[in-house]
């Protein structure tokens, strides 16, 4: 009874096999890291946009809020945000709409805000008799 041993083709054969196997994996995980990262930076901007533009409403009237900045008080400052409001159909309703950017992804959150209506009591002029 003799021994059996691979030949070296059949050694060749797997080794490239393996190496191509290798390569696939090794790509996958590569675009796996970077879609793990774009979708942090997704999650991080529109947390940062939902908060300015709490911020924002809670500091007064949207209408006459500065329009653009960053986020260096919450320690990103390499993000920027932008405000845009967009009357729409119905009145004192207007959508707000804030873009959080950073690097070359950028968010955009909108909601609809309404502005109460500014009533004007003007005198009659006449004395109460």
């Amino acid at each position: 009874m003799g021994k059996r041993a691979f030949t070296l083709v059949e050694v060749l054969v797997t080794t490239a096999l393996v190496g191509v196997a290798l390569t696939g994996v090794l790509s996958a995980l590569g675009r796996l890291s970077r879609t793990d990262s774009y979708a942090r930076n997704a999650e991080l901007l529109q947390r940062l946009a939902a908060q300015k533009l709490s911020a924002l409403r809670v500091e007064g009237d949207l209408r006459t809020a500065e329009t653009k900045g960053d986020f260096s008080a919450e320690g990103y400052p390499d993000a920027q945000w932008n405000l845009e409001l967009q009357t729409t159909d119905d009145e004192n309703v207007e959508e707000a709409t804030i873009t959080a950017v950073r690097g070359e992804s950028e968010q955009a959150l909108s909601e609809l805000v309404f502005f109460r209506p500014e009533t004007t009591t003007a005198g009659t002029g006449t004395s109460g008799q």
